[in-house]
């Protein structure tokens, strides 16, 4: 092993090089056959370029040698005809058509001709000749532009004159005009004219046959001229072919008389030449195929070496996995050897009952936990009495089909169940569960965890014995105070009764003074002591849930403004102004009289009496987005410590201040204003900081908001 492992450097450092080696000779192989193969396609590929160029040179020297020849016979034309006319000036068109069909030219390319007599305002034109096929020209004299400065010069100089000119109505299109005056051994004759129309793509037909066959394109003549060339001819083809010559030749040596032409054009091949010119197209891709051959060759030969130099790697470094591999394995079972031994560990110490059972309740395993809450010394002991199998283990057979049934379904989760010890005691224990399966999905066993809730059984039973014990004394002392407070009304009635009647001495004087004051402190502390009882009874009642509503329709803005003449002349005795503010036109409430004029009362005198003088109260009514009705009652007075907010909202809560001191109170007026607000299905929110105020929001939800009075 040790000298595998002290080979392999050497061994890997052979195999790099060797690979870089065949890696190097297999990219220059490429470079070598790309060179050679586009060598070869461009010295052909000039080749075929220079023999279809000389062929297409030949081709255009023939038709141009025709050209000049067809001119000539044009011009010939012509002086036949002249000569004709001088013969016999009274010539008729359908003698000079006969002669031309009985002459050589019949493919004369000449469109019309005219013979032409001078008259005092211009020329009197008489047509001898019409080749149009048509009944009318195509095109009379008059259409030409220029045409009679031309007739001018060839009438001056008597001597014929042969001129391109250009349609008024298209430019593009131009005509050779071959103007001959009719003259008869050099003498004059009257001053006639013959004037003959040829047109310009009849004169070039060959040259444009050469392009519609696709031999040329781009072409265009250019006539050589004093005062500069003007084109009159141009004809271009598709540039979509492959191109043969790619830049233009000009052929200058086409005279006409006294002019010279010049033609430019392009040319590409003719059909029956593309085998010519793709042949060194064939030759780069056949080049290229066999440099393909080549090189998949020498690629299949690279990859077998390299996979032989792997082959070789790959033994060296199995050799050496497999000795790693041996003392991984023996890591390995150490490491599964103590994982067992820590879960067994974990297993048989776990704070939590473990145990496995089968689907029909039999103990496959279980650890000390387990044992010891069902009343069992050791695991063994559980697993030979097998309690479910022996009716013995849940207290109820309706518990164990659930516990089953659930188990069965994917799991459970802390079901909470009685069941019995060794000894039949009954304990109460929390159990979960799921299903272990195979890689087929096939239930094997289910696993399970147990812990005793025997004592958290006992304390939830005694805490709700507790509550229900505190609820039956709660109840009791509310009918209690109920029933004191209705036998305590009628003492006090008395008392304040006949105290009244002391202290305004309605029977007559009392004679001592002092009586009086003292009738006039009994009342007060009788009318105190009973205003006390009626708030205990209504607390009483709401809590006992005797407290019935006597519903109506209620005007909020008569019940406040009621309310607040009852509160004014406390307000205006503290000094303290009192703001309503109820939009027109507000909707009713439906609710209970009584109560709501209670509500408001005991909220504007809670404000009043903790509000110092030079203070506000102010009592707003508006329905909010939800079409609740929100009644805000808000004060400028001491206000509300944040931590004091709940004990001021709890029955019999007074918060100490040295304003609260001056006022005598029960600490009911707020929590029974809340509980009678609630009791219509609404809410109380208390907001106030220290310094600046309180401010008390009811809400009164929509179904009780009534927008027109029944």
């Amino acid at each position: 092993m040790k000298t595998a492992r002290m080979a392999e450097p050497q061994t890997s450092q052979s195999s790099k090089t060797a690979l870089l080696s065949g890696r190097a000779l297999y990219f220059l192989l490429i470079i070598t056959g790309l060179i050679i193969s586009f060598t070869v396609f461009f010295l052909v590929r000039h080749e075929v370029h220079a023999f279809l160029t000389t062929q297409l040179q030949q081709l255009l020297v023939q038709n141009l040698t025709r050209l000049q020849h067809q001119v000539s016979e044009e011009e010939f034309m012509v002086r036949a005809v002249n000569a004709m006319v001088i013969a016999d000036p009274e010539i008729k068109p359908e003698r000079l058509s006969q002669f031309i069909h009985h002459s050589n030219h019949e493919q004369t390319r000449i469109e019309t001709m005219w013979l032409l007599t001078p008259q005092p305002d211009g020329y009197d034109n008489h047509m001898i000749l019409n080749l149009s096929g048509q009944l009318q020209p195509q095109v009379t004299l008059g259409q030409l532009a220029g045409i009679d400065r031309l007739l001018q010069e060839a009438t001056t100089s008597r001597q014929g004159i042969s001129q391109t000119l250009k349609l008024r109505a298209n430019p593009e299109e131009h005509y050779l005009v071959i103007v001959t005056p009719v003259v008869a051994e050099a003498v004059t004759t009257n001053n006639q004219l013959i004037v003959a129309l040829v047109p310009i793509t009849r004169l070039f037909a060959d040259i444009l046959a050469l392009q519609r066959v696709g031999v040329i394109y781009q072409l265009s003549v250019t006539e050589i001229a004093k005062d500069g060339d003007t084109l009159f001819l141009s004809a271009t083809w598709p540039d979509d072919h492959v191109s043969i010559i790619p830049h233009h030749d000009a052929i200058e040596h086409i005279r006409l008389q006294d002019r010279s032409w010049r033609l430019s054009f392009s040319s590409y091949p003719k059909h029956n030449a593309l085998i010519i010119i793709m042949l060194p197209y064939f030759m780069l891709f056949g080049s290229l195929t066999i440099l393909c051959f080549i090189i998949a060759y020498f690629h299949s030969l690279y990859s077998r070496g390299r996979e032989v130099v792997q082959l070789a790697r790959s033994l060296q470094n199995v050799n050496c996995e497999l000795e790693a591999k041996m003392e991984e394995g023996q890591h390995i079972a150490h490491a599964l050897q103590d994982s067992e031994q820590k879960y067994r560990s974990f297993f048989e110490n776990a704070g939590i009952g473990i145990y496995q059972i089968t689907g029909h309740g039999e103990f496959i395993t279980a650890n000390r936990t387990v044992a010891q809450v069902l009343g069992y010394a050791q695991p063994q002991d559980l697993l030979q009495a097998q309690p479910d199998l022996c009716d013995k283990f849940f207290a109820n057979r309706t518990a164990r089909a659930e516990w089953y049934r659930g188990l069965a379904t994917g799991g459970v989760r802390d079901f909470e169940t009685e069941l019995l010890t060794a000894t039949g005691q009954a304990i109460w224990a929390n159990l979960s569960g799921h299903t272990v399966t195979d890689e087929q999905g096939k239930s094997l066993y289910y696993e399970c965890t147990l812990y005793d809730i025997t004592e958290r059984r006992k304390a939830e039973l005694a805490m709700s014995q507790a509550i229900d014990q505190a609820e039956f004394a709660n109840r009791s002392k509310s009918e209690f105070l109920a029933n004191m407070s209705h036998e305590l009304r009628t003492p006090l009635n008395a008392i304040i009764g006949f105290s009244e009647i002391i202290k305004d001495q309605l029977f007559g004087p009392v004679g001592n003074k002092q009586y009086v004051e003292y009738a006039q402190d009994i009342h007060d502390s009788g009318g105190l002591l009973l205003s006390l009882i009626n708030d205990i009874l209504d607390m009483s009642k709401i809590e006992a849930g005797k407290r019935a509503l006597a519903e109506s329709v209620i005007d909020i803005d008569e019940i406040v403004h009621s309310v607040v003449r009852l509160v004014a002349a406390r307000a205006k005795e503290s000094k303290i102004k009192l703001n309503i503010r109820i939009p027109t036109a507000f909707p009713a409430l439906r609710g209970e009289d009584r109560a709501i004029k209670q509500i408001l009362t005991n909220l504007l005198t809670n404000a009043i009496k903790f509000t110092p003088e030079g203070g506000a109260v102010t009592l707003t009514t508006y329905i909010d987005e939800q079409s609740c009705m929100k009644v805000v009652v808000q004060d400028t007075g001491i206000g509300i410590a944040q931590d004091d907010i709940p004990l001021a909202l709890a029955p019999f809560g007074q918060i100490e201040s040295a304003l609260s001191r001056k006022h005598q109170g029960t600490g009911l007026g707020l929590p029974l204003t809340k509980a009678l607000v609630e009791l219509h299905g609404g809410r109380l929110e208390l907001e106030s900081e220290l310094g600046k105020g309180t401010k008390v929001t009811l809400t009164f939800l929509q179904d009780r908001v009534v927008t027109q009075f029944s």
